[in-house]
């Protein structure tokens, strides 16, 4: 006979949707079948799959461990508009430093508090085979759900880590560039990178700010055009602009 959410879990994965709680029970929730198999393929793991009442996509995993609920209280775990067919709950992972950043290129996110403009960056990073991103403590939770829906499964693959920046950063290597990125740095297009260092993005609205400012190598930026009367690139458009360009 197939297993029913109760109502207790009911309540707790509803809950996850919230920060506190995540923090508080350790788990967060992946929507839609390709964002599942994403987190349990890169070893996440899963504590419950959560299967709406008729949908048969779920080959990839064993039945009879499936919680099958209705659609109306598959709206309520969901936080989008029109709720997937299939949840994840998963464990949080803890989080943990590679020294090996050091020695190659990585992102470092300075108040970065859009949860859509998170999960891009995070995807971008994956796509320039980016492994390490360094987040200051007041950027978004990057296991909100839709961070983890915009990364389009890429969280599973990039280690993201939350740390005071500015004590991370106050003593590197000499031959460690921290790049900042400025509306009146260098040109990306004139600039000669060595690919061992870091990029740092700042605040939708402040830019970088003054305590990590102090630390940058060197201030880099992307070229607007003569005719352009717009005042600035979206953070994470501006990301994968860079990106691109010191990873090639």
């Amino acid at each position: 006979m197939p297993t029913t959410i109760s109502r207790s879990k009911l309540s707790r994965y509803s809950s996850l949707q919230q920060k506190k709680y995540r923090r508080l029970y350790k788990e967060f929730v992946v929507e839609g079948i390709k964002g599942v198999e994403e987190f349990i393929r890169s070893g996440f793991d899963i504590i419950d799959l959560i299967v709406e009442e008729g949908n048969a996509e779920v080959s990839f995993y064993p039945v009879d461990q499936i919680l099958w609920i209705s659609e109306k209280d598959m709206k309520k775990i969901s936080s989008l508009i029109t709720a997937p067919g299939i949840v994840g709950v998963f464990a949080l992972p803890a989080e943990k430093i590679d020294e090996s950043w050091k020695d190659s290129f990585s992102l470092v996110l300075d108040g970065v508090r859009d949860p859509g403009n998170m999960g891009t960056i995070i995807r971008t990073a994956d796509w320039f085979g980016i492994k390490n991103i360094f987040c200051s403590e007041d950027c978004v939770d990057i296991y909100n759900t839709k961070v983890v829906q915009s990364s389009m499964g890429s969280l599973a693959r990039v280690n993201v880590v939350y740390v005071d920046i500015s004590a991370m950063f106050k003593s590197l290597p000499a031959d460690f560039f921290l790049l900042g990125a400025y509306m009146d740095g260098e040109s990306i297009a004139n600039f000669q990178f060595t690919g061992k260092g870091a990029l740092v993005m700042g605040n939708e609205s402040e830019g970088i700010r003054a305590g990590m400012s102090t630390l940058i190598s060197k201030k880099i930026c992307i070229p607007r055009a003569a005719n352009s009367n717009t005042e600035s690139l979206n953070v994470s458009i501006a990301a994968a602009i860079l990106c691109y360009s010191l990873t090639r």
